[in-house]
């Protein structure tokens, strides 16, 4: 490549061509240093925009559409950040393994559905300073783990006077896969307890399966369109409105009880006096 073509002039005195090679190396290990600094800048500001949902002033419906459409990130750059961003929100010794560089974002977006309260400080050491691939055979065990049959447990009961949370913050949230399997999973894991306050109750239950990343946008884009509903955002809500929307519209048995409500209706209003 003659001067003319090359992107910075060989008369500047930034352009790295005059550089000495041992000035060289330190001058791209200091660009480096500097490079994961801004990357942690743009992980917290994406979580502010995140927790504000700014986005929606620049008319996005997502996070993830404003970072390819808006901030010009391949879909695959916009996912490892929002993902990574989210995970570091939660955990912030995140941040400082970015900082170290001894995780990258790739590498990060990997462990974040593997996390937990219980787990996340040995998982980053584990993963500190691993490639891909070695983050990948790290992550085997989990995954096979997770690689169970669909279930349905039930819990015992709960008093209703308990508020709904928002969901564990250590659930996944692409619960976790394949079918369910009645003889075991659909037994109580604890007995119903009788308590002198008769306070009405109501019986949780666990649903476990896994999805795929498709499904995992389904849910955000859920979240946000019910924010102003549901704040927290929990899997419970949005599944169960979900559900409610998709009976409304194609039970017939709801069909059949809302045409036999409306007759009743008209004939209470034919039966009543002028």
């Amino acid at each position: 490549m003659g001067q003319r073509d090359h992107p910075v002039s060989i008369a500047n005195p930034l352009s790295p061509r005059v550089l000495s090679t041992p000035n060289l190396l330190i001058k791209l290990k200091q660009l480096v240093e500097q490079e994961r600094e801004s990357t942690v800048d743009v992980l917290l500001h994406l979580n502010e925009v995140d927790s504000r949902s700014a986005f929606a002033e620049e008319a996005f419906p997502s996070l993830f559409l404003f970072c390819v459409r808006e901030l010009g990130y391949s879909e695959g750059a916009a996912y490892r950040r929002i993902r990574t961003a989210r995970l570091a929100a939660e955990y912030p010794r995140v941040y400082i393994h970015l900082r170290r560089g001894s995780l990258s974002l790739t590498t990060a977006s990997l462990i974040a559905p593997h996390m937990c309260e219980e787990n996340y400080r040995s998982l980053l050491d584990q993963a500190s300073g691993k490639t891909r691939a070695d983050v990948e055979r790290l992550l085997a065990p989990f995954i096979e783990q997770k690689s169970s049959p669909d279930n349905i447990r039930f819990l015992g009961l709960q008093d209703s006077r308990v508020q709904k949370s928002g969901g564990d913050k250590n659930t996944p949230l692409l619960l976790e896969s394949s079918t369910p399997q009645r003889s075991e999973s659909m037994q109580p894991e604890e007995e119903p307890k009788e308590e002198q306050d008769a306070a009405p109750s109501i019986r949780r239950v666990r649903f476990r399966f896994e999805g795929n990343e498709s499904l995992l946008e389904k849910i955000r884009r859920a979240q946000e369109i019910l924010r102003h509903k549901f704040p927290k955002g929990s899997l419970e809500e949005i599944v169960d409105q979900a559900l409610e929307d998709l009976l409304e519209k194609r039970d017939p048995w709801r069909g059949i009880k809302r045409r036999e409500r409306r007759k009743r209706a008209r004939e209470a209003e034919n039966q009543s006096p002028p």
